[in-house]
């Protein structure tokens, strides 16, 4: 709770069309790079606006790339707390309204900034026209696609405030980290067939299951393994940790509240300790009986790769 500030926070999701899902697959580091860059220059200028707000924001933005049906579906989950820092007044500053931004503006400016990113990446060959995107080397077909990109009413929306700020740190803790799918959604696995449930959004959210092969399933697992060292959470303004230290204090402090930046000399609390603590969880304690402990016994070595002989 440091790190939290006594106001609203805002949850707000940036997606991208499915048209975009192939090229976000094949270049899964550089896309969503570029989706970062969007969501963060979006907020940072209307936050920065004075007919929206005109003051310093932060917030925290995670990467999820995943639909309910395990296949690809890239978004970004964003965190923004109701207001910014005003430093010509040095105080806080709330917005005039009860709503983040108008998802009009925000929808608008997310699909012109990453449509310039993506356009000019294409230019640049950082985006790789591989595979089933051979097609797009024709100047005609990516001049068409990107027509009917610019066309569409891209999907941006913002949920309720969070009701405080111990119910974010809950959300944080508990959904920040999430994989694709979760063990309670698989119902049964055999050597034919794979059984999960899914929330199937197009049907008023009905829960639902879904069965497929094993190397279906796995495949669509695989769509959501992330490049070695990617980061999918992310944060900017000044809960960017090396503004952490002048303009997140200066937030605290226009609400008489002390902010103590961690030692780095402290030693940082295993996953087993933060599940505990701010979920009530022991990841050490048996679900089979729910009263033992459980104890590392071994570690099962690495096997070594086989050398294929020419």
């Amino acid at each position: 709770l440091n790190e939290m500030l006594p106001v609203e926070y805002f949850h707000v999701v940036f997606t991208v069309p499915a048209q975009l899902n192939p090229f976000a697959l094949r270049n899964k580091k550089v896309f969503y790079n570029l989706m970062f860059r969007a969501v963060k220059e979006t907020l940072m200028e209307l936050s920065q606006d004075p007919k929206r707000l005109g003051a310093d924001i932060g917030f925290i933005t995670v990467l999820h790339t995943w639909g309910q049906n395990l296949l690809d579906h890239p978004h970004i989950h964003c965190i923004v707390p109701g207001g910014g820092y005003d430093a010509e007044k040095k105080q806080w500053k709330y917005l005039n309204s009860n709503f983040l931004f108008p998802i009009p503006v925000l929808r608008k400016m997310y699909r012109g900034k990453l449509m310039a990113f993506f356009v000019q990446a294409v230019k640049d060959q950082d985006i790789n026209l591989c595979g089933n995107l051979e097609s797009y080397r024709s100047p005609g077909a990516m001049s068409e696609l990107v027509d009917d990109l610019y066309r569409k009413d891209w999907v941006v929306y913002v949920k309720e405030p969070f009701a405080s700020p111990e119910a974010l740190v809950g959300y944080l803790g508990a959904y920040t980290h999430r994989v694709a799918i979760s063990d309670k959604r698989i119902q049964s696995v055999d050597s034919d067939m794979v059984s999960f449930a899914y929330k199937d959004y197009a049907d008023d959210g009905k829960r639902k299951s879904m069965k497929v092969s094993p190397n279906e399933f796995l495949r669509r697992f695989l769509l959501h393994v992330l490049p070695r060292g990617f980061r999918r959470i992310r944060y900017y303004g000044f809960l960017a940790p090396k503004a952490k230290p002048v303009r997140f204090k200066r937030c605290r402090e226009a609400f008489k509240l002390k902010y103590t930046p961690k030692n780095k000399k402290e030693r940082s609390k295993s996953c087993v300790e933060i599940f505990k603590e701010l979920l009530g969880i022991d990841l050490l304690r048996c679900p089979t009986c729910g009263k033992g402990n459980l104890i590392t016994v071994g570690l099962i070595p690495k096997t070594p790769r086989l050398q294929l002989s020419q």
